[in-house]
């Protein structure tokens, strides 16, 4: 059975009536995340097959509207560094690197990450523990600056149709591309 995971509902308001018995909202943060997937995975009684992320990013390289597909995640708010975590690359979106942190600060030229959310790090580490299809599908909200939080909210209504659009147009061929890849 696939899931959609995203943060808030704001994110994907076209999807919750739709995709109800799929869609899980885990809150903000890499620890609400983490809570939250735990529970689900607990608590089914099928395996769960596959975890789609769908979600906003800030991002100081990519210009605000664009979906992208993020191929790599990183932990971005701890003092050592953390390997970064592969994810499988099946749409024809520009590929991207994601940094995970628990709150917003400006990015580094050096940085090897494009876009910033503060949950995929954790998704994608319990997804690689637990041997579980992940794909993340994000939408770039802001700049990642001082305006975030109200860039964020005026993008946020155009985030969900683009989301979920993508998601309704997609959903099949993705789902067969994971189902495809776990088999291989």
């Amino acid at each position: 059975m696939y899931f959609l995971i995203a943060a808030l509902k704001d994110e994907v308001t076209e999807l919750v009536v739709s995709e109800k018995n799929h869609l899980i909202l885990s809150g903000v943060g890499k620890l609400k995340t983490i809570v939250t997937l735990s529970d689900l995975f607990y608590q089914q009684s099928q395996p769960m097959s596959c975890l789609i992320n769908l979600g906003t990013v800030g991002s100081e390289r990519i210009p605000a509207g664009q979906l992208v597909e993020v191929t790599r995640s990183f932990q971005r708010d701890t003092t050592f560094f953390s390997e970064p975590i592969s994810l499988p690359k099946l749409t024809q979106l520009p590929a991207v690197a994601c940094g995970s942190a628990d709150r917003v600060w400006p990015c580094e030229a050096q940085d090897p990450w494009d876009v910033v959310d503060m949950e995929l790090y954790a998704l994608a580490f319990f997804c690689r523990e637990k041997e579980i299809p992940l794909v993340s599908i994000k939408y770039v909200t802001d700049q990642n600056d001082v305006s975030v939080y109200k860039e964020w909210k005026k993008q946020l209504p155009m985030a969900s149709q683009m989301l979920s659009h993508f998601w309704n147009t997609q959903k099949e061929a993705i789902l067969e591309k994971i189902l495809s890849n776990t088999r291989s």
